[in-house]
């Protein structure tokens, strides 16, 4: 479904190609969005006694980082609203790039042991990008979608929620599930 969504323009034909789907699933599904989450969840389960941390004193980068949620929101909703579904899941993927990057740049993981506190903004604005893909993969993605709210154990079903639930962040000491990876990646055999 990502797949065909990701390549295939309203307005000329896609060409299938087995090379690029598993290209596809390993390096966006598994690698940017599946790692992401799983990086996100896994350490906030573990070093943050399964809750999402106080945002702490936060820096301008990590204001800017959380601001990208809602502009990459606002950029779904109008692709959508044009029909033009391959720019809109893009988008999606492209927070959740942001979101690794961010990670990547921050390394919690450096400071969670010793100095949580360090690690704590960092995680807290993480974890709102994840709520945020749950909402805005749902029309593309439902069942990832479902099995992201379901590890930040929030109420209801992802396919009840309003569009703006995208922006509204999670509370500090919000208890979240044990996190499962998302994707496995597919082997090429060719």
């Amino acid at each position: 479904r990502y797949y065909l969504i990701a390549v295939t323009p309203l307005d000329r034909d896609a060409d299938f190609s087995w090379e690029e789907f598993i290209r596809r699933n390993n390096d966006e599904l598994a690698d940017v969005l599946g790692n992401f989450v799983h990086r996100t969840l896994v350490f906030t389960h573990r070093f943050f006694n399964k809750q999402i941390p106080r945002a702490g004193e936060m820096t301008e980068e990590d204001r800017i980082i959380l601001e990208s949620v809602r502009s990459t929101k606002d950029e779904v909703e109008t692709s959508l609203e044009r029909q033009e579904f391959h720019r809109a899941i893009r988008s999606v993927i492209e927070l959740a790039a942001v979101g690794n990057r961010y990670l990547n740049e921050k390394e919690p993981w450096k400071a969670i042991k010793d100095e949580p506190e360090k690690a704590a903004p960092t995680l807290y604005v993480s974890s709102q990008i994840v709520k945020a893909l749950a909402i805005l993969l749902e029309p593309f993605l439902p069942f990832t979608s479902e099995r992201i709210w379901g590890f930040l154990n929030l109420p209801k079903s992802v396919h009840e929620q309003e569009w703006d639930e995208a922006e509204r962040e999670l509370p500090p000491g919000h208890a979240i599930n044990r996190p499962k990876p998302l994707f496995k990646k597919i082997e090429s055999k060719m």
